[in-house]
């Protein structure tokens, strides 16, 4: 380096939290590390457009002489590396936005059709930067040509486009990226919950997104966050009993997991609550129908007792399930044994919520 630039005494600077040798030029700053270059920043334009001259010249001379095909690939490709590695110094210094739009140059410039190379790495890294910088509308210019060339980048795309047209209210557009990122990368965890995301935000239409999100839970029966969005979206669909049915299944699965147990119990302490109130404001209702129905929210209060105690000798640190166990022996206290339950878990919630006597 010395023997192209010159001689020149480096001065420490720090980037990213290591610490570089840089030797400063007229043109550029050459960034060292143990004597090795790193990456190096211009600071004036040397030929402004020497990029887009370059390539334009590889390409005449390819169509004048057909032997020089490959070396005007070759050309064209090492302009393409050269942006990147611009881009790679542009983010180490902070300039985040800007080493974005050099990476999209990068990719642009190696899909040109005379070499046809699709550079996932740039054209990701762009996207990637614009959504985190929370500009959307950006984020999912570059986004959406990353898919439209096929860069995936195993479901992390799709989630960031997904996610940046929620964000902007697109929601159709959300919905279709999200159910393509699922059907390629059906255990993605970030699609998953992107998908539940939607359901939640837009109140959307269960039946529509169940049998993909069971098909995902198919695919990878021990993804716990399939178990828990697929539930969250039962219970939003409104069907308890099929929200109870899942919830069942999903004991059966994980019989040792406080939070499956604690869920099916609250699916069970919800029913046993609309029974009730059923009963209560049916003003049509016999009095034999009603103790038949307030019999049996007892009996499904005794079953989610059952699961919430569960979840409690799991793990016994969490207020929801001693609050809830204190509910639901309220609801049943004429039961053996549930009037002691009662005053047991009353004082344990009021220890943890006030700090006892």
């Amino acid at each position: 380096m010395l023997l192209v630039l010159g001689k020149n005494e480096p001065v420490d600077k720090e980037v990213s939290g290591d610490t570089f040798q840089v030797y400063s030029y007229p043109y550029a700053d050459i960034y060292t590390y143990n004597g090795v270059v790193q990456f190096w920043v211009l600071k004036e334009v040397v030929y402004e457009g020497a990029e887009e001259k370059a390539v334009e010249a590889y390409k005449k001379a390819a169509e004048l002489d057909p032997k020089l095909l490959e070396k005007a690939v070759q050309g064209i490709t090492y302009v393409g590396d050269l942006l990147g590695i611009e881009a790679n110094a542009e983010y180490n210094l902070g300039n985040h936005e800007k080493a974005a739009d050099i990476y999209l140059e990068s990719f642009n410039v190696k899909k040109d059709p005379l070499v046809g190379k699709i550079d996932s790495v740039s054209i990701y890294n762009a996207g990637n930067i614009y959504f985190f910088a929370q500009k959307y509308d950006r984020a999912i210019e570059i986004l959406q040509n990353a898919v439209d060339n096929n860069v995936w980048e195993e479901g992390r795309t799709p989630y960031l486009l997904g996610f940046a047209y929620m964000q902007t209210k697109q929601y159709d557009k959300a919905k279709d990226i999200i159910e393509k990122g699922l059907k390629l990368f059906p255990d993605n965890k970030e699609l998953i919950e992107s998908m539940v995301s939607y359901y939640a935000e837009t109140e959307g239409d269960f039946n529509e997104i169940r049998d993909l999100m069971e098909q995902a839970l198919k695919n990878d029966p021990e993804n716990v966050s399939i178990w828990n969005g697929l539930g969250q979206m039962y219970l939003e669909s409104g069907d308890i009993d099929k929200t109870i049915d899942f919830y069942t299944r999903y004991v059966d699965k994980f019989p040792d997991s406080a939070q499956a147990n604690f869920y099916l119990a609250d699916a069970l302490y919800e029913k046993g609550n609309k029974l009730l109130s059923d009963a209560d404001n049916d003003k049509t209702m016999s009095k034999a129908s009603k103790d038949a129905a307030v019999e049996q929210a007892k009996e499904t209060y005794r079953k989610a007792w059952k699961y919430f105690d569960a979840s409690y000798q799991i793990d016994p640190s969490q207020v929801a399930t001693v609050q809830r166990l204190m509910f639901v022996s309220y609801r049943i206290v004429d039961d053996p044994g549930m009037e002691d339950a009662f005053n047991k878990f009353e004082a344990e919630y009021k220890a943890m919520t006030e700090g006892g006597e």
